[in-house]
């Protein structure tokens, strides 16, 4: 019988040994797991050679001549005028009498219109700009001279110059025999000098017809494209659709002399020459919604006056003249734009430039589809960036462009922010980079905790801005991380001088994701909790189950031991 207990007290004995040998290995198996340090499963980018990842100014190229619009091409089509030119001037008084008495008659026929020299043209691209056109017009007069009708006798040379101020001659026919330039001269107020005895070899009397082909000036002034809506034409998307209106206008001037006897009275707009015009725009065809004024007043129909090439013609029936008349036209034109490479919905790069605070953010919008003439400006918001954080901002192609405090706007619901309205852009571009350097001041401080608020040391974090993993440079393809982030002894990880906004905190223990938050820096203390059981709790769970199973055992064994 004591044999037989014996036996038993051993049994027990090595029941309790086992409890108490298996509940000090689960709660060093816990403790092991429970105050974990990093590891190499976090996949956290550790060098510390910082890696530069800059654009370069050789991937971009401006196309554009200037920060301007193309106008396309103005030119004349025909003219309407009818007023006589200047037979005489002071500086030859030997005529007075020649005319006064009738012995030498000068009579105008008109003025017509053979030809544009030069139209007026600017392109963007290419530089080239003439904000005037020249023209080629025939000026048409019978002249009847009759020598023996002089009681003195004829000085026996006639003199003209067009009523329309002339820039220069270029022909002179006599009945329609092209002269040469020894027959005639051109004095320096532009009076043509024409000796008619000796061109007709001193013929007493004589009536011809003289044909003066000279070259006429018109000037563009105010020409220009202006786009409306850039600071309305708000983009929210990455890649976006977009309709921008524009307004076209110039205003055309020619001038004539005033006086009625002589030009000695200087010059006045030409208010009595009429013009048919053809306003050629580049790419005219992707331009839509046409509405046209000529001269102040708006036409019923846009679409008379445009031709099969959705060019503008104005014809004479208009009575559009050249006295500072003005034409304009509003139009619209579609463009697909798009930000490079972008992180967020706009900006492409956020990097460190200076100390640990100050940043800047790399922008690189471009146009995909759209004129290739017309430049593009559109407005979007930048949240993340604060009107008083900004130190600098410059553009790599030195075009300007703004920004604005959202919290001044009052269409705009925000009240931290800024709103950019970019530099100009145009189609066959890859870009215009343009940046804005911050001072990055803001802070979080994370505190990680257990299922009932108690800090937790040890877990590893993954810290990511805009779906991006946050460092000292941030792109949608290359990011140089910040170091490891590991949870401190109470618990804390403070995160200093990093940009305003939303953050996605992954928490790791031994390598396993098992917690996402996502913060923001407006609240500067973020309190996390994970489902991780708190330490003290499961030591008493499984100290009391551990004491009663040695309870259990030792009741038993005192039992068993009395018989």
């Amino acid at each position: 019988m004591i044999v037989k207990n014996r036996k038993r007290s051993k049994v027990y004995s090595i029941i309790i040994l086992f409890a108490l040998i298996l509940n000090s290995m689960f709660i060093v198996a816990f403790l092991n797991n429970y105050t974990n340090t990093p590891d190499g499963n976090l996949q956290i980018d550790e060098s510390s050679t910082l890696r530069i990842h800059s654009f370069s100014k050789e991937d971009f190229t401006s196309i554009l001549d200037g920060d301007y619009n193309g106008l396309g091409n103005v030119t004349v089509l025909n003219i309407s005028f009818y007023e006589k030119g200047f037979d005489n001037s002071s500086e030859y008084n030997d005529l007075d009498e020649d005319l006064s008495n009738g012995a030498l008659m000068v009579n105008y026929n008109g003025t017509e219109f053979i030809d544009v020299i030069n139209f007026a043209t600017k392109d963007n691209l290419d530089g080239e700009y003439r904000n005037k056109i020249s023209l080629k017009l025939n000026e048409t007069l019978t002249v009847n001279y009759d020598n023996s009708s002089s009681l003195n006798g004829l000085t026996g040379f006639l003199v003209y110059t067009p009523r329309l101020k002339l820039t220069n001659v270029l022909d002179l026919y006599i009945d329609n025999t092209k002269i040469d330039e020894v027959n005639y001269s051109v004095d320096d107020d532009n009076f043509v000098v024409f000796n008619y005895f000796e061109y007709f070899s001193n013929s007493e009397s004589k009536t011809f017809q003289l044909n003066l082909i000279w070259e006429y000036e018109l000037t563009l002034s105010n020409w220009d494209i202006s786009q409306l809506n850039a600071n309305r034409l708000l983009v929210n998307q990455s890649m976006q659709n977009l309709t921008a209106n524009y307004n076209y206008r110039f205003n055309i001037i020619g001038n004539k002399y005033a006086g009625n006897n002589s030009i000695d009275e200087g010059t006045e707009l030409a208010d009595n020459l009429e013009l048919s015009l053809r306003i050629s725009p580049y790419e005219s065809n992707q331009l839509n919604n046409h509405s046209i004024y000529v001269k102040d007043e708006i036409v019923s129909d846009a679409n008379l006056y445009l031709n099969d090439n959705n060019e503008i013609n104005i014809s004479l029936s208009d009575s559009f003249t050249a006295d500072n008349s003005l034409f304009l036209f509003n139009f619209t034109a579609d463009y697909q734009i798009k930000f490079l490479d972008p992180v967020s919905e706009s900006w492409a790069i956020d990097r460190l430039v200076g100390n640990d605070n100050i940043r800047d953010r790399l922008y690189f919008p471009t146009v995909t589809s759209g004129p290739n003439h017309l430049i593009l400006k559109f407005a979007f918001i930048e949240s993340n960036i604060y009107y008083g954080q900004i130190k600098n901002k410059k553009s790599l192609f030195s075009r300007s462009f703004t920004y604005e405090n959202v919290a001044d706007l009052e269409d705009i619901e925000l009240t931290q922010g800024i709103k950019i309205i970019t530099p100009s852009l145009i189609n066959g571009e890859k870009a215009c980079p343009f940046t804005i350097t911050y001072e990055a001041d803001k802070s979080l401080r994370l505190v990680i905790v257990d299922n009932i608020n108690m800090p937790l040391w040890g877990l590893n974090l993954k810290v990511y801005y805009h779906d991006a993993l946050y460092g000292t440079y941030i792109s949608k393809n290359i990011t140089q991380s910040i170091a490891p982030l590991t949870a401190d002894e109470n618990g804390e990880r403070i995160l200093r001088n990093i940009p305003n906004g939303n953050y996605r905190i992954e928490i790791y223990q031994n390598g396993i994701l098992i917690k996402t938050a996502v913060v923001n820096t407006n609240e500067e203390y973020i309190i996390i909790t994970t489902s991780i059981l708190h330490f003290p709790v499961v030591i008493i769970i499984f100290g009391t189950l551990s004491t009663f199973i040695t309870l259990i055992g030792v009741y038993y064994y005192f039992k068993n031991k009395k018989r």
